[in-house]
């Protein structure tokens, strides 16, 4: 097959078709690096270059770029619900790893501090 002489995809556009893949390909090793995401997941960069011939002489060239990144993992909570005596919608975040706080009448904290030329 024969070869174009002073077109390459190096020069094309000024470059900006290397320019854009390096771009995405950046965006693409970020991802994998993130952990929020998963690491084996595959990811897609891909470069497209649409010719639209004008006459048999003169084409216009488009050059684009998609990516396909994995997406963050899902995060999970518990809530519970439910209706206070009022009526109202009440709801509240359940963590099974949080301590409960002891409920009850709070006992005063007495003051450790001194007083010393009459200010405390």
């Amino acid at each position: 097959m024969e070869q174009i002489t002073g077109i390459s995809l190096e020069s094309m556009a000024g470059g900006a078709a290397i320019e854009r893949f390096n771009v995405e390909l950046a965006k693409v090793a970020a991802n994998i690096l993130d952990p929020n995401t998963p690491d084996r997941k595959a990811r897609k960069v891909v470069l497209e270059v649409v010719i639209k011939p004008v006459s048999r002489e003169h084409s216009v060239i488009e050059i684009s770029t998609k990516t396909t990144l994995a997406s963050p993992t899902p995060c999970t909570t518990q809530i519970i619900i439910g209706k206070d005596l009022d009526g109202s919608l009440v709801g509240s975040e359940h963590n099974p790893t949080q301590m409960n706080l002891p409920l009850g009448n709070p006992q005063p904290i007495k003051s450790n501090l001194i007083a010393i030329g009459g200010h405390k």
